[in-house]
């Protein structure tokens, strides 16, 4: 969990502060000249003023440390509803048997009823914010959730799901669609399948939040790229006055780590590495088995002696260096009929296709411009498919809240997916081909 000094405590502590230093340094300096009384005087005011404007910036850090341990006291816990049916207890903690990828079907459905009606908080949950695990967990809910967009705090969830794990095996599943009071946009419905038909009867999310929290009773969660996941269930669960804090484990990283030489790392791309089969794509639970499949299959790569401990790497998504002013295109010739001549292009997030600068590259060689700030020209504000940190702000990056901004005076600055905008590319490509 970070803990920032707020721009307040700046203003109220560092005069302050710096009044101290003069003073305790004028009073050593009158006791060097013989004025000791008024030096003694100096040094405790000094002293006296320093210690409050201390308190000012290290009190409130310390609170907020201990604000999620004296908020979960007050929540009844209990564990979830024990599945209908379990698989044998085995010692091979890198099995995982799930229904429809193997022969053995082993496990069952909740049933609806089985599930428990919501519980009701009465805490503050600001600054409650699950941990980064390094070490993969035994026991866990693989989790995932579909969307009607990009940003946490203006989309909404459109499905979501969660798989019980337990010594490596499935155990249990919930799974449902959501009613969305925002609708689904053409270009999401063909990319999942969901449809805004399929959820008018659909529990809305009041219904089924507290449920799916109450379900995974803060206990460690698996996902890929599961950021994403992470901030739309902590926006949704706080609009219901609940909240999400469970600790996550990334699979991105992992399959990162063992497959280096891969070119795209979705998910299909990864699974399909991993002879993995894939039902469907985009749909919660179908992405929930399968990043279970494939954490366990990747961790079948790891040495032993890693397994313990999978060595993950921290990347840095807030600035990624590209010397935007020496851009040149690397081809002869641009097509000032492709989808990218003329057109300002920002990134934001961390990219799976290809590094930023590769990026920015590769929009200059097609005609475009590549920036790194949002302004009122701006065409596409392209969003990497790794995204952010778990912790980053609701409403997303500052890019994405910069070009929301500029919409609201009028600009057509277009958020678009760095999967949706490379295929845009490649689809005009194949075209002019033909």
């Amino acid at each position: 969990m970070k803990k920032r000094i707020k721009a307040w405590q700046i203003v109220v502590a560092v005069p302050v502060i710096l009044f101290s230093i003069i003073m305790i340094a004028s009073g050593f300096s009158l006791i060097s000249d013989g004025e000791t009384g008024s030096g003694v005087f100096g040094i405790v005011i000094g002293f006296f003023c320093i210690l409050p404007a201390a308190a000012v910036l290290i009190l409130p850090i310390v609170l907020k440390k201990n604000r999620k341990a004296d908020a979960e006291p007050q929540v009844k816990r209990e564990a979830p509803p024990a599945p209908i049916a379990r698989v044998p207890e085995s010692n091979e903690q890198d099995t995982v048997v799930a229904a429809g990828h193997h022969d053995t079907q082993a496990v069952t459905e909740t049933p609806e009823s089985s599930i428990s009606m919501p519980v009701s908080f009465s805490v503050s949950f600001e600054g409650l914010d699950g941990k980064r695990l390094t070490r993969f967990p035994s026991d866990y809910f693989g989790i995932d959730v579909e969307t009607t967009g990009l940003n946490p705090q203006h989309d909404r969830i459109t499905e979501i799901a969660a798989v019980r794990v337990e010594s490596g095996r499935i155990v249990d599943r919930f799974s449902s669609l959501v009613r969305s009071e925002v609708p689904i946009p053409p270009n999401v419905e063909q990319i999942t399948g969901i449809s805004n038909e399929m959820l008018s009867d659909a529990p809305t999310e009041n219904e089924i939040i507290p449920r799916f929290l109450e379900y995974i009773n803060y206990r460690d969660v698996v996902g890929y790229n599961v950021g994403f996941d992470i901030r739309f269930l902590k926006a949704a669960a706080e609009r219901c006055g609940n909240f999400f804090c469970s600790d996550y484990f990334d699979v991105l990283p992992l399959a990162k780590k063992c497959l280096p030489d891969l070119k795209h790392y979705s998910l299909e791309d990864v699974a399909r590495r991993l002879d993995i089969p894939v039902p469907v794509a985009h749909r919660a639970l179908a992405d929930a088995e399968t990043t279970i499949l494939c954490a366990s299959a990747l961790r079948s790569m790891i040495s032993p002696e890693e397994k313990k401990r999978v060595a993950i790497e921290n990347y840095d998504f807030s600035k990624i260096q590209v010397d935007y002013d020496t851009l040149k295109p690397t081809v002869d010739s641009v097509d000032p009929q492709n989808p990218l001549y003329g057109k300002r292009i920002v990134f934001t997030g961390e990219l799976l296709s290809m590094t930023r600068a590769e990026a920015c590259q590769y929009v200059v060689n097609h005609g475009g411009v590549a920036a790194d700030k949002v302004t009122k020209g701006t065409s596409f504000l392209v969003v990497g498919d790794a995204g952010f940190p778990p912790n980053t702000d609701e409403a997303g990056s500052g890019k994405m809240k910069k070009a929301d901004e500029w919409r609201s005076k009028g600009s057509a600055i277009q958020n678009i997916s760095e999967a949706d905008f490379f295929k845009m590319v490649a689809e005009y490509e194949k075209a002019k081909g033909n």
